[in-house]
């Protein structure tokens, strides 16, 4: 056996290892990095009661990724925090948070822009668990 080659091995060995590392560490920064953020700006409480289910929100969200992905968010249900419910993403340009709000009604909610466009939401997409 060649003694000059197990030293050559170890050292294709350790740089196999470094590689394998700096993999690891890059889609690691690459994930935190483009990981969203969320802010709830405001939560809305229904104004109607909803059968059996009492206690429903309509939660504005900001959803922030560095790579340009920012939009809003209004999550419908009984989560006060927003996180489980019947989402309705709101793709608009330039929407004012402060200006959109929720109007209850018995069968339904309608979000309503500040510019003065409606969504009406059927009350059985957010009633029932979801």
């Amino acid at each position: 056996m060649d003694m000059a080659a197990a030293p050559a091995g170890k050292a294709r060995g350790r740089r196999v290892w470094l590689i394998l590392a700096l993999a690891v560490v890059l889609v690691a920064g690459v994930a935190v990095l483009t990981w969203p953020r969320v802010t709830t700006v405001k939560t809305m409480t229904a104004t109607e009661h909803y059968g059996e289910d009492g206690g429903h929100v309509a939660v504005l969200k900001h959803v922030h990724a560095p790579l340009g992905t920012d939009h809003w968010e209004i999550v419908m249900g009984r989560d006060p925090s927003g996180g489980y419910g019947h989402g309705v993403r709101l793709d608009a340009t330039g929407v004012d948070a402060s200006s959109v709000v929720v109007e209850w009604g018995k069968d339904d909610a309608t979000i309503v822009y500040g510019s003065g466009h409606r969504l009406t939401v059927p009350a059985r997409f957010f009633t029932g668990g979801r």
